[in-house]
């Protein structure tokens, strides 16, 4: 009966380390690829600025060729 006990404590305890790590890794994953969402965010903000800049030129170049 104590053997068994201790199997049963030995088989929680590798389960419970197993699913440690398991989370430990998706939260690093998660991490990064907010990391990498945000970056990429910025960067198509960024283009949309630059885009809407170009679209604000274009309309005053046509209205002064009027």
């Amino acid at each position: 009966e104590a053997t068994i006990d201790q199997d049963i404590t030995k088989e929680y305890a590798r389960q419970r380390d197993h699913l440690e790590r398991t989370v430990r890794s998706l939260k690093s994953k998660v991490d990064k690829d907010s990391d990498r969402h945000k970056m990429e965010n910025i960067r198509i903000m960024q283009e949309n600025v630059t885009l809407i800049k170009e679209i604000n030129d274009l309309r005053r170049e046509l209205k002064s060729a009027r």
